[in-house]
């Protein structure tokens, strides 16, 4: 009567690949739905600047590596490989699923600037800075200042 409850497990090691195939194919796909369903809530990088952005729009949870139990959770950080200092998302306010808008502030306090990011569906997020100072990164000693609008790709770790 309750046979179709019962759990059986595969019999043999052709059967026994299957069910794990399956169960992977499973994950993968609800990993998927996941990252559609809170782009913002990602690690991003951009590979010609070599800059990333950790952020969680949402619960604004994420605390900095070194300064993290002095200044506490915010949305998020962006940073570089080439250069040590950070910008620290301060404010973030999603304006819909796909879009938000971010305040930034560099680890000095000295110049601040608002984005919109926007995730695009593919794993890939255009980050446009809409006013404020100009972003700039130190690369082998000198400012290199970086264009308004930035492409960034999920970084799978």
């Amino acid at each position: 009567m309750y046979d179709f409850f019962k759990l059986t497990l595969p019999q043999n090691d052709c059967d026994m690949k299957k069910y794990l195939l399956t169960v992977l194919l499973t994950i993968c796909v609800f990993e998927g739905y996941a990252q559609e369903a809170r782009p913002f809530e990602a690690k991003i990088y951009n590979s010609e600047f070599q800059m990333f952005i950790k952020m969680n729009l949402y619960e604004k949870n994420i605390l900095l590596p070194d300064d993290g139990a002095v200044l506490g959770e915010m949305a998020g950080y962006f940073w570089t490989k080439r250069d040590s200092r950070k910008w620290y998302i301060l404010d973030a306010e999603l304006i819909d699923d796909h879009t938000a808008h971010m305040s930034l502030v560099n680890d000095f306090g000295s110049e601040d600037f608002e984005a919109i990011i926007t995730y695009n569906g593919d794993g890939k997020y255009t980050f446009k800075r809409t006013e404020g100072s100009t972003l700039k990164i130190v690369v082998k000693n000198k400012f290199v200042r970086i264009p308004k609008e930035v492409v960034f790709e999920i970084e799978n770790e």
